[in-house]
Formats: C-alpha cells, structure tokens, sequence
C-alpha cells in the first residue's frame, strides 16, 4: 500500500510580545494564518473545531479537538504544526483508536520516535506529538483513511499574565476556510465579577453559573476567524492552590508585586568575556559593538580586562576606556575570527576581578555539559543571536544580580537604558523544610507586575515568606499561608512544568531529571513526547505503560514479559558463550603445516637463487647474489615452494640496501624450509598508507605559504562551512603541517554543527580518537547511543572512546552491554570482535571490577596481529582484506587462511565492524585493503569514511597500533590502507 504524506499547518497560538492592558488599550498579539496543503492532490479539510477553555484564578486550560477528513481515495499520513505562546505547556493529546479517543502517554522522544516507526511499518494506528524549535510542536498522524476521518484532541495549560490588576485570557483564531461544525464553550467557575469580552464572536456573553460564568457558541458552516479576548478582575491577595496526587502534596500561590527600577551604580572595572566560537558567525556583532560604544560612552571612563575563548580561553589583555573613547579594544574586536567550539568549562569567573563580568555569548554548548565556574560577581549576559540559550544567558545574569541584554530587537538605545538601572527580582524563600520542599522559580525578574510559585506540601498547613527587592538588598516581603490540601486538577502539573522551566536553565547538566520529571507529569520538553498506540501488545512490547485505562491488563502481561526478558538476557549471553566456543576452537588450533615437497624447486649454487616460476630477479627485488631485506631476520615458509619466496617479497616485504642475508635450503627432502638471516635486529612495525582526498580547497591550501595559511583557511571556510568533512579534511592538513593546534581548533568546528546525523557524529568521533581528544570523543558517542541506541556498534564506539581517555570500568561494562543484549540479526558478528577487546582490556588492566561479567566470557586472547575495520555509513558493505607474506588473501571469501588469519564476519549491513585476528604471524609484511562493495542505502548523498586500526602484539605489553582514515566514494572501490611488518 502506497502511503502519502501531507503537513497540515495550522496555527492556532502564535502571539507577539506586546503587553496590553484591559479595555480600549488594549492590543493583542497576532496570529499566524491556519494552511491545510496537499500537494498535488485534494485539500485535506478541516470538518470540525471543537474548543473548550476554564480558567480558575489565573490558571487556564484549553483544548481543542479537531477532526479532519481526507477526501482522497488513498491513506495520508499527516504532519500537524502549531506554535504555542511561551508560558504555554502541552499537556494532553489524544487520538481516536477504534472509535474512542485515547490519550497519549509521555515517554523519552528517542524512544517514541524507534517505537513510531516501527509500528508504522506494520500499518497500525499510531500517533505522536513533540516539541520542535522553541515553543512550537508537531504531531505525527497515521493513518488518515481514504474518505475517511481522523480525530485529534490537544491540550494546553498557562499561568495567565496580569496586567493593571486584570487577568487576561486570550484565544487567537485565525483560520481563512469554513467549518462544518465549529464549537467554543469557556468556564469560568468560583469568579465572583463577570468577565469582560474585549473581542468575541458575534453575540457570545457570558452568563452566570451558580459558582461563576459561562459562554459558549455553536456554528455551523464557519468561518473561525475573529479571536477571543477577555479579561477578569482580580485583587492583589495572594492566591493559593493545593492538589494532592498519590502520596504527594503540591501547592501553587500568585500574588501582584510592587516591581520597579532604580538606578545602577556605574561600574569602574569591567571584565570583558567574549566567545569566539564559530556559533559566533551567526551573531549579530555589529550591533554588539554599538551596544559597547553606547555603554563606554555613559560609563565615561573604565577600565576593561578583555578575555576571549573558544576551544581554549586567551591569556588576559588590559585596555583602558578614556572619556568613552575605545578604539583599540573596538579595533580588537572587530578583528576577531569565529572559529571553533565552545568549552565554557575553561572559564573560571572567580579569578576575574572587577565590578561586573560582560559576557558576550550565544550561551550554546558543544558537546558536553559543562559550564563555566560561576564567581560572586554581577554577570552581564549579551546575545544578538537568534539560535541562542536564552534560559541559560537569562539565569547566568538573574542569580548574580546581573543583566539579560537581548539585541535580537536591533535596539542598542534601548539595551543602554536597561544597563543603567536596576531591576526589581526575587532574592530568596524562607520556610521550614520540614513543612515545604522543591520550591520554583528559584530565579525571577519583575518584567510583569505579577508572580507566581509552586512547590511541594511535606504537611497539610504551612507558611512561606517570599523576599523582593534589587540585588541583594531586601525591600518587599510577602507571606503566604497554606491552610489545607485541596483538589485543584493541574496544580502538580504546573509545579513540574515550573521545575523543568528551573532546570532548563543548565539544561545539559539537569536533563536526565527533566526527562524523569516530565514523564511523570505528563509533559513534553525537548526529550520527551506524547505517543498514542493501538494495540496493547505494542505498549508491552516497547516498555510504554499506557493510559490508565490499559494499565490493569499491562502490568500483567508485563510480567510475563519480565520473564521473557530475563530468557532474552540468558538467551543473549549463551549467543556470545557460543561465539566464543567457535573463536576458541580458532584460537587453540595448530596452523603450523608440513611443506609438500612436490611443490619446491629449488637450485643453490654458491649463495645464488635460481627458482622455477620466481620472478624476483624481473622486479627488481634481489640480484644474483646478495638479497637485502629490512625487518625481517628469519622467515620460515612451509607448503610453499621457492616461487612463494618471490610472491612473499613482491607482495609487501621492503628490502632496502645495506643489510645482506644468507640464503640457504635445510632439510633431507620430507621436511624443508627456507631460512633467510640477517646481519641486524628489526622490530616489527606498521605503515600507513599516505592518503589525502582530492579537495579543491586541499589544492588551494598546498600553495599557500606557511604564514598565510589560516588567513585562507577563513577565506575557504566562507564557501565550504556547512560541509563538515571540509573541517576534518583541513584539520589533518594542518597536522601534516606540524599545527597541531590549529587542527584541533579547526576539528572542533564540527560540535558547533549540532549534528543529528548519526554518519556524521561517528566520523567526528573516530577523527577525535585519531587526534587523542578522547575526552571529547566519549561526549559525541554518548550522543550517538541516545540516537542510535538500537545499533552495538554505538556502544562499542562509546567503550572505545573510554577506554583511550581511561575510563577502563565505563569501557568494560559498556563492552558487556553489546555482549549481554541481543540485537537485530545483522549486527550479531560484531560479539566476535568484542569478545577479544574486552578480554583485551580485563587482561591488560587487572584492577577491574569483573563481577558483573559471566564467567564463561572472560578468556585471555593475545594476538600477534589484529586489524579492525569500521565505517560511518548504515547499511553499507565495506570489505577488509589482509594478504600475508605467502601471498594468500583473507576476506570475506575466504575467512580462514592457512597460517590462521580469520575474519569475524561479513558485515553487510551496518556500521560494521570486520576484522582480522591472528594468533601467530610468521615474520612477514602483511598487506591490509579495504574496498567498497556496495550499499543499501536510500540516501546516497556522501561518501563513507573508513577507519582502519592495525595492531601487533594485541593484548600484551609490546602492543601497538597504528589507525587511519579515509574515504570512498566509487562502489567496488579498493584501498590500500598499509602494512604490517611483523617480526617475532
């Protein structure tokens, strides 16, 4: 069945930033225009709007339930978007299963993606919502039946804005086509004044319930176009809500504020922070030095420590600001390249002096979770971006008295006159803990005359004092008595909503909580969504428990399914138990094998080599009498006759000049062999294949002199930014160049790309593992494994990178993870080449705690030779091929040569990996290639990066390796990637 997409947009709470007040003045934010597209095909309609709203206090609720129809003669599957005001939170969604709306339950949004997916793909009913961008959210539905109807119900929760002692509710409606049924109905209980109507449809009023007011209207054939607005007069009392859920107690209290402004105290010494990332590109620093000129014209005289950073922070440089004249440090600064990462972690605020800290910044991490170290000092954060964090630059500056300054408005006059005052902001609780806990905000500035808090009830009566004032210094105090425990529906929803808003302001370093706290509460952040199913196998299957409808019968079947759960784990350890069966049989096996002397011909006069079939003497190797080899002092050959001899140097083994062997045949006809000696010792080593892709950016950085080469490499990046292989590709140009720290700086730019893509986040992390930054590299990996969790090879890449930057317990038990699971049919090889590296890394590092680890998998593997082979693209087949000194190539044709080479697996879809392990190499030089046999991808649009990492003496203490990557772009493409000089 062919399935058609179409998006269906309609915007239903998009409101700009203007503050109104009630009556004649007041102007109310605009709406978007509602769109309902089918490209090429019949307009998917709007058949009904119903829309209900109540607001208690000053909290409200709305929700619409909407029903479209698909005219069409084919099933659609639709994609719905509406932004919503800040302030507003999702808080319900539900879709017609069968008849009957069921509600959607929260779960992690990784988790709700996989599990769409693959239940789409068995054409079953499911359907999700999440937040995109900001405050906007989306909806995925499927399927909308062929001439049939599908049913959404949406639910949103606010804290209502007050303005001049009035709350203000507003409903916009902007829809341009006409609906069949259309319904509006607003409760407004326990009000004692009646609301008042600024904008309303046609006659609508409201009429008096027993404990409040109530309007409604019905429409049909209607056109929803005008908005609802009203507003409600309230006192300044403190008003206080109570709900108590399970065991818990919440409480939610606003009351009207005395805010203001007061003057600022002009500072003398200012530290002057400016980020110098690539984010920066996107900054608008024209305005940024306009706003600085403004304010160093106002502060007269100043004196600036200037501090820059990006990648790494620059060492301090002092500047003084005379009679608002600062040319050099605008000079300075106007002079500034935007390139790299952001490591906040570098700053320490607490060694920075001076009467406030001007911290200029999109506030954006890289990978990672560290912020700056915090000092006692005022902050003043400065953003011009519009992809920035504004929760986290507005609470830098909120809990050190410090400053919000957003030039996103272009208006520097007006950020001046906001640096000149100060504003009204809470300054801190005071209760018992015994009595309350978990209270929020814990930060607040008085941009509006009200404020609202929430928190937890350890008993049913308790009081709280709320203090006010600028700075630090204390001017209003306001207590607020909690009698009783009420039921108010939404009060605990709002206590999360306001907790996740509080930790939002580190969002990096609080998101497991805000994961957990959202899922309990129902409500969708960032990470988590909504997800509607239609089976109850399906809520099993994926671990999603359901609405309360279906728990009872989900908690049983969950428990037989804990017990399927627990055969799983045994039945996945007995599959890497077995794996390890075949590799031992491998392992202990002899491949020393007598030499068949049918197949040697031989002739040894005086010294010289004369051999039928050798083609030595035509390729130039030896001449007649000396033969000159490099790393290698003995070489045995047996099953091989002398024109193997010729095979073993043309295929890799380096003869240099200087060293002369002896040449001589040992034996008495059933057991012979070649010995070839040398004069010198030679240790086994690895050679890389020098490789460099054939880039015009790479051609024009080759001709470019030393000193001027990062001045062209901005000038490159103008054209080549939204490509990261262009960063990684420049960065080993620098290596080659000996600028070690230009290419780390350069690399870095990749994190600033904020990359989804899981072929992309693999090859910055395999380029980081090349450039020891394993620190850094074990942060992307730990992003992939949140996107690509259902791939072991995520989890083997993330034991990789721990393992190189030390952490060798994280590395083992994230090694056990691939070895204690089971995973999709093509991934069960990569348990062959795990098994090695964890046996690898228990033998090497004997302090490890091995408990958790089944016994039956601990078995110590030391190799003379091991070659691994990864690649950055699913679904793609790479093959690794390894040639020995006699000639005969190990692949996935042949995984098992005579001298025991072996190869894990063929992996042909995936990431993989394959690789080649050999318990006892004869001296030699062994040749590794890898080449490109094809793909399944369904976006062909790059290439593929390999890495290749090549060892001798694996798992023991001479151990070393060698790696490289390179790329393929031709199907059937073969590289060579280098070789291993082996010498026992």
């Amino acid at each position: 069945m062919k399935k058609i997409f179409f998006m269906i947009i309609f915007i239903f709470g998009l409101m700009s930033a203007d503050e109104i007040s009630p009556g004649e003045g007041i102007r109310m934010p605009e709406t978007g225009t509602a769109v309902l597209k089918a490209n090429g095909e019949k307009e998917i309609m709007l058949d009904s709007m119903k829309i209900s709203a109540e607001i208690k206090g000053n909290i409200s609720t709305t929700t619409y339930e909407l029903t479209f129809y698909n005219p069409n003669n084919r099933i659609l599957e639709g994609e719905f978007e509406f932004p919503l005001l800040n302030g507003q939170t999702v808080t319900g969604y539900a879709l017609d299963i069968n008849g009957k709306m069921r509600d959607g339950v929260v779960v992690e949004k990784e988790k709700a993606r996989q599990t769409f997916e693959a239940v789409e793909r068995q054409n079953i009913d499911p359907g999700i919502l999440e937040k995109t961008k900001g405050n906007n959210y989306k909806t995925r539905i499927y399927p909308i039946p062929a001439n049939g109807y599908r049913k959404i119900r949406i639910m949103y929760e606010e804290i209502l804005p007050k303005e001049n002692g009035s709350v203000i509710y507003y409903l916009p409606l902007n829809y341009k086509n006409k609906v069949k049924d259309f319904s509006l109905e607003i409760k407004v209980p326990e009000q004692e004044l009646k609301p008042e109507f600024i904008s309303k449809i046609s006659n609508m009023e409201f009429d008096n319930l027993k404990t409040g007011y109530y309007a409604e209207i019905n429409k049909k054939d209607f056109m929803p176009d005008q908005s609802i607005k009203f507003y409600i007069k309230s006192d300044n009392k403190e008003k206080v809500y109570t709900e108590r859920k399970g065991n818990e107690a919440y409480f939610l209290s606003s009351f009207s504020v005395n805010s203001g402004v007061k003057e600022r105290k002009k500072s003398k010494k200012i530290t002057l922070v400016w980020d110098t990332s690539n984010s920066g590109n996107n900054r608008n620093i024209s305005e940024e030095i306009k706003f600085l000129d403004l304010y160093f014209k106002y502060l007269d005289n100043v004196d600036v420590t200037l501090i820059t950073f990006g990648n790494k922070v620059s060492d301090p440089k002092a500047y003084k600001v005379t009679q608002g004249e600062w040319n050099e440090l605008k000079n300075t600064l106007e002079g500034l390249y935007y390139d790299g990462e952001t490591r906040f972690q570098n700053l320490d605020f607490k060694k920075y002096k001076g009467d406030e800290i001007i911290f200029v910044t999109d506030g954006l991490l890289s990978y990672g979770k560290e912020r700056e170290k915090q000092g006692k000092g005022p902050v003043v954060t400065v953003n011009s971006s519009k992809t920035a964090d504004e929760n986290y630059l507005r609470a830098a500056a909120l809990q050190t008295s410090g400053k919000y300054i957003d030039l996103n408005t272009g208006d520097a006059e007006k950020a001046l006159e906001n640096m000149k005052s100060e504003n009204y902001r809470l300054i801190s609780y005071n209760y018992n803990k015994n009595d309350i806990a978990e209270v929020y905000p814990p930060v607040w500035e008085g941009n509006s005359d009200d404020f609202s808090f929430a928190g937890k009830m350890k008993k049913t009566k308790a009081e709280i004092t709320v203090n006010f004032g600028y700075g630090n210094v204390i001017t209003e105090t306001r207590k607020v008595f909690i009698n009783s425990i009420e039921k108010n529906d939404g009060v605990s929803r709002l206590w999360a909503g306001k907790k996740i808003e509080g930790l939002s302001k580190d969002y990096e370093n609080n998101r497991d909580e805000i994961v957990k706290t959202a899922k309990e509460y129902g409500i969708v952040t960032d990470d988590t969504t909504l997800i509607v199913l239609d089976r109850i196998d399906d809520y099993v299957k994926y671990e999603i428990v359901p609405p309360a409808e279906l728990q009872e019968e989900y908690f049983k079947l969950t428990e037989n399914v804990k017990k399927e759960k627990v055969n799983q784990k045994k039945e996945a350890l007995t599959e890497s138990v077995q794996i390890l069966g075949e590799i031992k049989k491998w392992y202990v096996k002899d491949f020393s094998v007598k030499a068949d002397k049918d197949k040697v011909k031989t002739n040894v006069i005086s010294g010289n080599v004369s051999a039928a079939g050798s083609n030595l003497a035509k390729q130039g190797a030896i001449d007649s009498q000396v033969v000159a080899i490099e790393s290698v002092k003995m070489l045995s050959i047996r099953e091989v006759g002398v024109s193997s001899v010729g095979s073993v140097v043309n295929h890799g083994t380096v003869f240099s000049e200087g060293a002369s062997v002896g040449l001589e045949l040992i034996g008495n006809g059933d057991s012979l062999e070649w010995s070839i000696g040398t004069d010198k010792e030679e240790k086994s080593r690895i050679k890389v294949k020098a490789w460099s892709p054939d880039e015009v950016y790479l051609k024009e950085l080759e001709k470019t002199p030393r000193e001027q080469i990062m001045a062209k490499y901005f000038e490159l990046k103008k054209e080549y930014s939204n490509q990261p292989s262009f960063f990684i590709d420049i960065a080993d140009f620098m290596l080659k160049n000996e600028m070690k720290d230009e290419a780390v700086q350069i690399l870095s730019n990749v994190s600033e790309m904020k990359l989804e893509s899981p072929e992309l986040l693999k090859t910055y992390g395999y380029k980081l593992l090349e450039l020891n930054k394993a620190a850094e590299a074990v942060e992307v990996f730990k992003e992939l494994v949140k996107i690509k969790g259902e791939d072991p090879q995520s989890y083997r890449d993330l034991a990789m990178a721990y393992e190189k930057n030390n952490n060798y317990q994280e590395a083992l038990d994230t090694y056990y993870i691939v070895l204690s699971r089971s995973w999709d049919g093509r991934f069960t090889q990569i348990k062959d080449v795990v098994l090695k590296e964890m046996n690898r890394l228990i033998a090497v590092h004997s302090k490890l705690n091995i408990s958790k680890i089944d016994k039956k998998l601990i078995y110590p593997m030391p190799l003379d030779i091991r070659v691994t082979l990864e690649w950055t693209a699913d679904n793609s087949d790479i093959d690794l091929h390894f040639t020995d000194p006699f000639n005969e190539t190990g692949y996935y044709g042949n995984r098992l040569t005579k001298i025991g080479s072996r190869l894990s697996g063929d992996i042909t879809q995936g990431f993989g990996p394959e690789e080649f392990a050999l318990k006892k190499a004869p001296d030699g030089t062994y040749a590794v290639k890898a080449k490109y046999f094809g793909d399944s991808r369904q976006n062909l649009a790059g290439p593929i990066t390999l890495r290749v990492v090549m060892y001798t003496n694996y798992g023991t203490k001479k151990e070393k390796s060698e790696e490289i990557m390179v790329r393929v772009k031709d199907r059937k493409e073969m590289l060579e990637i280098g070789e291993l000089i082996f010498k026992n």
